[in-house]
């Protein structure tokens, strides 16, 4: 069995890696089995694991900064299943994963056909990507009030510690 990587957006969409290892290891660092450009920043140097249990494969996110994300959602380990989306790190690559069998002559993808048949793993729905981009945009969003909020109250902090701090009796003595 082969797992494959369908890239979805950015420079190298519709482009596949595919690996026979029982251990994929992805990120930023060359050392990793599957390597992001150091211009994918929403990447951890290394961001996750992919390994095959018998006929299933686990991702377990390794601690990475921005988080993994299957269809949408934030994980630290789950099992896979072919045609999953996995995101690696908000707004970060978006690819899709499958499954090949070499009993089936290696082109087809188990679970990446829907019920009737048709071959799904080149077509990600728009209104997939639009909900990811969407929640990417509301995460920073969010984040740079947060931010905002915070330096607000360090500034009024400061000013009022200064303001008590001139006003207090020079001839006392903590």
């Amino acid at each position: 069995m082969r797992i494959t990587f369908t890239h979805q957006i950015g420079p190298r969409k519709g482009e596949v890696d595919r690996f026979e290892a029982d251990t994929v290891r992805v990120g930023r660092a060359p050392d990793n089995t599957l390597a992001f450009s150091g211009a994918a920043r929403r990447v951890s140097a290394h961001h996750a694991e992919i390994k095959r249990k018998g006929d299933h494969y686990i991702l377990h996110d390794l601690g990475s900064t921005n988080g993994t994300m299957i269809n949408g959602r934030r994980v630290i380990t789950t099992e896979l299943r072919s045609g999953d989306l996995i995101e690696f790190g908000a707004g970060g690559p978006l690819v899709r994963f499958g499954v090949e069998d070499d009993s089936q002559g290696g082109a087809a993808d188990r679970a990446g056909r829907d019920k009737r048949g048709k071959d799904q793993d080149d077509f990600v729905h728009p209104s997939t990507v639009e909900r990811i981009v969407d929640r990417a945009v509301r995460t920073r969003t969010s984040n740079l009030r947060l931010i905002i909020a915070i330096a607000i109250a360090m500034a009024i902090g400061a000013a009022v510690g200064i303001a008590l701090s001139l006003r207090r009796d020079p001839g006392y003595t903590s």
